[in-house]
């Protein structure tokens, strides 16, 4: 099945973009979006491609089509990675696999690992505590103590997280729709600081709702708006008023949604 998308690790992502010319980031930006979106958490397969964790498939040409650049332009930021050491990429008769050297670091999973054995840590000594203070009744005076019965209530289950959704997209298939949350929103405001990310949602909607015949399903709709923002990131941007390029962003519709219905 195909590759769910990756969580990132925002301060790695940006070092691995730093680690080109300003000139080229733009395209950088992108290219390692696209590489991260098609790169395996779990072992699985990608167009019956065996892959392990940290590992993503792809055609160097039809990655190129993707992110709005020239096949020279990913392999040269193939070639960049290599050098410095942060992928393996090999060559194969279904097309390049490309091997993640520091996955756990970038997907940041290390972290997550580290909580999980806290945690198990810490139940397990909350257990030996639990069991170190077993009383013993016969060294109490029955007739001057009352001893509480143990509480077999269960513990309450925790909380549920509530999932806030910007906009819900109509869709081809079962289902027929698929939402947009405000946590996906502001994971792409970090990997594309320079776009109006709400802005451009609502473009991609207005876009669907005319093309009623190019609609997507909902398991294609992330990689639709990972392509549609990678290619409004390439544009140049549109002069101000007084002849110059607009080098502040409007304050985004999206925080005072937040504000009305809470973070």
């Amino acid at each position: 099945m195909p590759p769910s998308f990756s969580p990132v690790n925002h301060a790695e992502f940006l070092r691995l973009v730093n680690m080109f010319r300003v000139d080229t980031r733009a395209g950088v930006r992108s290219i390692l979006s696209e590489l991260l979106f098609r790169t395996q958490r779990n072992q699985g397969y990608f167009d019956g491609t065996p892959l392990e964790r940290g590992q993503a498939a792809f055609g160097v040409h039809r990655l190129a089509d993707q992110c709005g650049v020239s096949p020279k332009a990913v392999r040269s930021v193939l070639d960049r990675l290599k050098k410095c050491s942060e992928v393996v990429v090999n060559g194969t008769s279904e097309g390049t696999i490309l091997s993640w050297c520091n996955y756990e670091e970038l997907s940041g999973l290390r972290g997550e690992r580290e909580d999980e054995r806290r945690a198990s840590e810490g139940r397990a000594k909350g257990e030996r505590r639990a069991t170190s203070q077993t009383l013993d009744v016969k060294t109490l005076d029955v007739n001057s103590t009352t001893l509480a019965p143990p509480s077999n209530a269960a513990a309450a289950p925790p909380a549920e997280v509530s999932v806030l959704t910007y906009l819900t997209y109509p869709c081809n298939g079962t289902p027929d729709s698929w939402d947009l949350s405000t946590d996906q929103i502001d994971q792409w405001r970090i990997l594309y600081p320079g776009l109006d990310i709400e802005a451009e949602c609502r473009k991609a909607m207005a876009w669907i709702l005319a093309a009623t015949n190019r609609r997507k399903t909902a398991g294609g709709m992330t990689r639709f708006l990972v392509g549609w923002l990678s290619r409004s990131n390439d544009r140049p941007a549109a002069p101000g008023r007084n002849g110059q390029h607009q080098t502040t962003e409007p304050t985004p519709p999206y925080l005072r949604f937040k504000e009305q219905h809470g973070s």
